[in-house]
């Protein structure tokens, strides 16, 4: 979890939030290959039939039992319909799994109210100015008096 305070910023924090962002990037990395490699499967016609997708729903193999074969071909489609939404659906649930248990490792909420957070990063760089000018202010009054 990033914790950034910047009303209480010292120059030591720099290291201690340089640590927790490569954390966090380690993190989103190991789950964004996680997320790659990820395949569901789903059954229909009492496991007759299978389908495989890979984490974004793409069909990447489909298994029929040749007993499957005598269905009537109207029967046949619904039940791969019926297999390729299962594993759609469990690797759509799957990857949203992955994606909140990474957003809690970080710390972060699973759903980010945009307009929120761009507002508080509005008011962070509001304060991290005039904090700025301050600092700027001291070091010429410093500069001045030498």
């Amino acid at each position: 979890m990033l914790d950034f305070d910047p009303a209480r910023f010292r120059p030591e924090d720099v290291d201690r939030l340089a640590a927790q962002a490569d954390d966090a990037l380690r993190r989103l990395s190991a789950s964004t290959e996680e997320m790659v490699n990820l395949t569901a499967t789903g059954e229909a016609a009492g496991g007759l039939i299978k389908a495989t997708v890979d984490s974004s729903g793409r069909i990447k193999r489909i298994a029929l039992n040749p007993r499957a074969l005598r269905m009537d071909s109207e029967t046949l489609a619904e039940s791969l319909i019926e297999a390729i939404g299962a594993a759609q659906d469990d690797a759509r649930d799957r990857v949203q799994e992955m994606v909140a248990e990474l957003m809690a490792a970080t710390g972060l909420p699973a759903k980010v109210d945009t307009e929120a957070v761009l507002e508080k990063v509005g008011a962070i760089g509001d304060a991290t100015r005039r904090r700025f000018d301050e600092h700027h202010d001291d070091l010429n009054e410093v500069r001045r008096a030498f």
